[in-house]
């Protein structure tokens, strides 16, 4: 019986270049932060509920919305990534975090002012 190295078999036992390692570990934090998100948003919902006055259904179809929110975007993104620059697809989505923000600025404080009235 012979036996065989695994440089016989085909297998090189190679390092990943440290670029590509960076990438790994990268990837793995923004995971780990998308985890912990979900985990502190769940555990946060019945404090939430108590202090915005929420009905557990309303809760269910926030929660769904944001599901289904995030089944669009993330395949959308990867699309986006295979046909345009990295650094385009991060300002689009700045642009539109911003614009986002700025929109919810200017309707928050009516909301506010309803609810404490």
């Amino acid at each position: 019986m012979s036996t065989t190295t695994s440089q016989e078999a085909g297998l090189s036992h190679s390092r990943l270049p440290a670029r590509d390692r960076q990438v790994i570990g990268i990837l793995l934090v923004a995971a780990f932060v998308v985890i912990l998100n979900e985990t502190i948003m769940s555990v946060a919902l019945p404090r939430l509920m108590v202090d915005l006055d929420l009905s557990a259904r309303t809760v269910q179809w926030l929660t769904t919305a944001f599901m289904l929110t995030m089944a669009v975007v993330i395949p959308t993104t990867g699309f986006l990534l295979q046909r345009v620059s990295t650094r385009t697809v991060f300002m689009l989505a700045m642009g539109l975090f911003s614009a986002g923000t700025k929109l919810r600025s200017h309707v928050l404080p009516r909301q506010l002012s309803r609810r404490l009235c």
